[in-house]
């Protein structure tokens, strides 16, 4: 099992978060140091969530993401349940001339659905924006709700605090949810530390899935 050693010391708690993103992109860079290594360390974390999922049946709709460099890509996972409702977030105006940007969901249809497995899945389906980020067409149906939401994540406390770029997408649409889904932050098991920095707006995610294990929040 991969167990990559840290580069740098922990930034303290106290330390802006800037600090903390320069850290835990160093420490992903170890992880992501050669492609074989990266694999490896996706195929592990492929193995937690599909038992993870696997053990919970009434999961219909999961939010996934395309990864950016260096984060874990997971979109195996459509192959693995393909009966399953998939959808991926885009970033959008929930109001015309509106300053915030908000997320949406869309689902992937059984049409595109046929072709999860295809190394052109994303090149084929989706759009990028002007951030380089691969979004789903606004055309695709946006779902009720998600029952489970997979989020990419630089890193994570034991308190399922996470650590993102600092756009704040994923936790304002998390704030707004009633009832709230079932969210599992992705993270290297490098970037995981016993406590993160947290603000009021931050969204307390309910489970830790690293390339070790899937752990509940405490």
């Amino acid at each position: 099992m991969l167990q990559p050693e840290p580069l740098n010391p922990i930034p303290s708690h106290y330390e802006p978060k800037t600090v903390w993103r320069a850290w835990a992109k160093a420490q992903r860079s170890f992880v992501c140091s050669s492609a074989t290594n990266q694999q490896n360390a996706e195929q592990l974390m492929l193995q937690q969530l599909h038992q993870f999922i696997e053990m919970q049946p009434t999961i219909g709709t999961v939010g996934l993401y395309i990864p950016l460099a260096f984060e874990p890509c997971l979109l195996a996972l459509l192959s693995y349940f393909p009966n399953k409702q998939w959808a991926f977030p885009r970033i959008g105006q929930a109001v015309l001339k509106e300053a915030t940007a908000h997320l949406f969901f869309h689902t992937v249809p059984a049409s595109v659905m046929k072709n999860a497995h295809c190394e052109k899945f994303i090149a084929q389906n989706f759009n990028q924006n002007t951030w380089g980020l691969w979004e789903p067409p606004a055309s695709w149906q946006q779902p009720p709700q998600l029952d489970l939401l997979i989020i990419p994540a630089l890193a994570m406390d034991r308190e399922g605090v996470r650590l993102g770029y600092g756009g704040g997408f994923f936790d304002r649409w998390l704030g707004v949810q009633v009832p709230k889904p079932s969210t599992v932050g992705v993270c290297w098991e490098a970037c995981i530390v016993e406590a993160l920095p947290k603000e009021v707006f931050d969204v307390t995610l309910s489970a830790i899935c690293t390339e070790k294990n899937i752990l509940l929040a405490k």
